[in-house]
């Protein structure tokens, strides 16, 4: 889909009151659970029409500073403290959480663990923002299982499957 036309729907999407989940596409049902660390702070299907207008912007704005085939950005919300428990985030706040997911050959590295697992076919960085402000607060990068979670929100390319990488 053009940009214009994604500018155009977030803008759209952001004026309406009536909008609630069903601002954006919703996941495929999935046997797959959230990670432990976020499975007592999961909201399914919880972005209204301000956070999704806010978690297409965050989106576009990353995937402009990454060179790769890009597979799909997701979008979910959370509380407390995301990943860094001495970082930006860790404030108990409400966060948007989006979730941009690569092939792997997209343009960011990271030095890897001697005796690791090996990285997966795909990649992803899951952009940490303050609901409030909508300033980004924290950026993980992942290398191996990072497809969407159920209950994620799709908000353009293809839904990322877990067991696709």
């Amino acid at each position: 889909m053009p940009a214009k036309y994604l500018l155009a729907t977030a803008a759209c999407v952001s004026t309406l009151t009536a909008c609630g989940s069903s601002a954006g596409s919703t996941a495929p049902s999935s046997t797959s659970t959230p990670t432990t660390s976020m499975t007592a702070q999961w909201k399914p299907g919880s972005l209204d029409g301000a956070d999704h207008a806010l978690a297409l912007r965050i989106a576009h704005e990353q995937q402009r500073k990454v060179k790769g085939t890009f597979i799909g950005a997701t979008a979910f919300t959370s509380t407390g403290t995301p990943f860094d428990p001495q970082g930006q985030c860790d404030n108990g706040m409400a966060y948007l959480n989006v979730r941009l997911v690569w092939k792997a050959d997209a343009n960011f590295v990271h030095g890897g663990v001697p005796g690791g697992p090996p990285d997966g076919p795909r990649k992803a960085l899951l952009v940490t923002a303050d609901r409030g402000t909508g300033k980004v607060c924290e950026i993980g990068a992942m290398y191996r299982a990072v497809g969407a979670n159920p209950g994620e929100t799709l908000l353009y390319g293809t839904w990322p499957n877990k067991a696709d990488g």
